[in-house]
């Protein structure tokens, strides 16, 4: 193990934050499945239909319209002293409340014409309430990475937490009430911005007390920073959204929608663990990138993406042979045509190890990365409406957006890391652990090829999603025990990684140590 992944320059060590932000997000990831997951059996499919389009429309706006700021926050918090906190926090906020104002503006004027594109006039009201919540979702995104950047990283996981844990309980509270999409959209503004409001306050708190001044250089290196980052996220939101957007407008149909925008998704453990490991690591690469010391960055870069393939290389293994029953267990079998973009985009996995632009953002090159989405969204673009059309309406129609939306992300992917190895001067060869990767993807699929061979009780009395639940479970554990003991056996893992394996018994054993010693105490 690289001795840079143990050592940390202040604070919290890299490894033990990322388990407490990686923990977090899997928490707010599973309550937004949930969230799926119990609204498809309460609610009809033309309602989660027009609910998923809702979303689909605050997600692109807000996305497009976003500075990018959070990004900054990373690069400059390390970079500062701590006098000039209050005044980045401060700045920081204002640009993001006068971005989120600008979404709000979008969708509440823009809510008639985006309900006519959609032909789905349901979509009106809701969308005008929905236009107040940019102005909360902004500040709980910018509030968790500013806390993550001074070291208070189990703070910054509760507000996240938080935020999306409310958000599903007053979604479904709301739902199962009988209220109104609208009403719904309502309870949702409330929670987020009771929970907005205190993040402010905090994040306020947590830096030095100064006078709060706006620095023009700050400002234009922000900016400057930011602006490029825009740029890409503007780019790459259309990336990722195109595929829902023209199954919306080709199909114009709600239910489909619904069925369509289940499966296209990559897995959340994508987010969970690739995007906590890189919050985890990002001060240490902007100082390092920062002091010229290039190899140890990438060192430390390189042991993260190894780490997050255990989490991601074994979730793709196993979930490739039963994509269709994952599906159904989830969603029911009303559902089951979500199998098909599901799988597509369960291909991308592999090449999720990582976040490629992690190091150019540390080194601050930042045009690249937007230069480089922009390639890769006119490569969706021309891709998916030519294979959707191609399609002829069919199924092919309806696999093909998630098809463009594969080969972009893989462009995508390849020209980060040939910048990468540019900016770098490391060959690409060398510049991931191809070796590393490529054998614990075999070991991944071994394990889940012989676990399909593990016969598991049927359940006659029992429903298809208890039934399937079960099946999950079972080979899910027969999985996990094989990837632990062929890891083992072959010497894959190293001797920290053992150690991590091992703690839950090493806690157990430290806890009963000091009973046990009192016991043989009083027997003496």
């Amino acid at each position: 193990m690289c001795p840079l992944w143990r050592s940390f320059a202040h604070g919290m060590r890299i490894q033990t934050r990322s388990i407490v932000i990686m923990f977090s997000k899997a928490l707010a990831q599973a309550s937004t499945i949930a969230l799926a997951i119990i609204l498809v059996r309460i609610v009809d499919q033309e309602v989660f239909g027009t609910y998923r389009q809702l979303i689909l429309v605050f997600t692109t706006v807000s996305s497009l319209l976003s500075l990018q700021l959070e990004a900054s926050l990373f690069y400059y918090v390390p970079k500062i002293s701590g006098l000039e906190l209050r005044s980045l926090a401060v700045q920081t906020t204002l640009f993001g409340l006068f971005a989120s104002a600008v979404s709000a503006l979008v969708i509440f004027f823009g809510a008639g014409l985006i309900a006519e594109q959609f032909s789905n006039p349901d979509l009106v009201t809701p969308l005008r309430v929905m236009a107040l919540y940019p102005l909360t979702e902004k500040i709980l995104i910018l509030a968790p990475t500013f806390m993550i950047s001074v070291d208070r990283v189990i703070r910054a996981s509760v507000y996240s937490l938080v935020a999306s844990v409310g958000r599903v309980i007053a979604t479904v509270a709301a739902f199962a009430t009988g209220a109104s999409l609208t009403n719904v959209v309502w309870a949702m503004v409330g929670i987020s911005a009771l929970v907005t409001t205190t993040a402010i306050i905090d994040m306020i708190r947590l830096t030095p007390a100064a006078p709060i001044k706006f620095d023009k250089s700050l400002v234009r290196g922000q900016l400057s920073y930011c602006l490029p980052l825009f740029a890409t996220a503007l780019v790459g939101v259309l990336n990722i959204q195109y595929d829902k957007l023209l199954i919306v407008n080709y199909f114009k149909d709600a239910a489909l929608y619904g069925v369509y925008s289940n499966g296209a998704m990559e897995l959340p453990v994508v987010v969970i663990v690739t995007s906590s490991v890189t919050s985890a690591i990002m001060p240490n690469l902007v100082s390092l990138v920062h002091a010229g010391k290039l190899r140890e960055a990438i060192a430390i870069w390189q042991e993260a993406a190894r780490k997050c393939s255990f989490v991601i290389l074994t979730a793709f293994a196993f979930l490739l042979s039963m994509p269709g029953e994952f599906m159904v267990m989830l969603y029911g079998i009303e559902y089951a045509e979500a199998t098909w973009p599901f799988l597509v985009y369960l291909m991308i996995l592999p090449i999720r190890v990582t976040l490629y632009a992690s190091l150019l953002r540390a080194a601050g090159d930042t045009r690249s990365i937007a230069v480089i989405a922009a390639i890769s969204m006119v490569l969706n673009v021309i891709l998916s409406t030519v294979l959707i059309f191609a399609g002829g309406g069919g199924l092919f129609s309806f696999m093909a957006p998630s098809i463009g939306t594969f080969f972009a992300i893989m462009a995508t992917a390849a020209l980060l890391l040939r910048r990468v190895c540019a900016k770098t001067g490391v060959p690409a060869g060398d510049i991931m652990r191809w070796g590393e990767l490529s054998r614990m993807l075999l070991l991944a699929l071994a394990a889940s090829a012989i676990t399909q061979f593990v016969p598991t009780p049927s359940f006659p009395t029992m429903s298809l999603t208890f039934s399937l639940a079960a099946m999950f479970v079972i080979r899910g554990f027969v999985f996990a025990i094989l990837m632990l003991v062929i890891s083992w056996i072959s010497g894959f893992l190293n001797p920290d990684e053992k150690r991590l394996i091992l703690a839950p018994i090493t806690w157990i054993s430290r806890r009963r140590a000091p009973a046990s010693s009192a016991g043989e105490s009083s027997e003496i």
